[in-house]
């Protein structure tokens, strides 16, 4: 487990704390969502993906579930799936749905690509070592 604080209430958990024991403010400066993030479409209430990052990466550790009951444009999705967590969403506009999905598929092939860029680098690296 990561160094930081378990809430309990009545001897139940409640919740991840990750401050790792420092201060966390009540606010994060953060810019708004910016147009690559736009790219495949926009909801009227997106945020910006560093602000899921922030709170899923100081309130939950990897490999746990995050739920987004509102899923708008998935940006909570990509951000769970950036920090190795499990993720549901629910969202009942079917344009929201298809675009946060193909965000986090866009998402998903770019980190692919790097990879195989990765890939390809590191044989052409040893070969040459070789």
């Amino acid at each position: 487990m990561s160094a930081g604080y378990i809430f309990t209430y009545k001897n139940k958990k409640t919740g991840t704390f990750n401050n790792k024991g420092k201060l966390v403010l009540d606010y994060i400066e953060t810019s708004v969502t910016t147009a690559r993030e736009k790219k495949l479409g926009k909801h009227p209430t997106q945020k910006p993906i560093i602000l899921f990052e922030h709170f899923i990466r100081l309130l939950s550790n990897e490999g746990d579930l995050v739920v987004d009951p509102f899923l708008g444009s998935g940006s909570s999705a990509i951000a769970s799936y950036r920090l190795n967590r499990n993720f549901i969403g629910v969202e009942l506009e079917e344009k929201y749905a298809k675009l946060a999905n193909m965000r986090v598929e866009d998402e998903k092939d770019k980190l692919l690509i790097c990879f195989l860029e990765l890939v390809d680098y590191l044989k052409d690296f040893f070969r040459l070592r070789i």
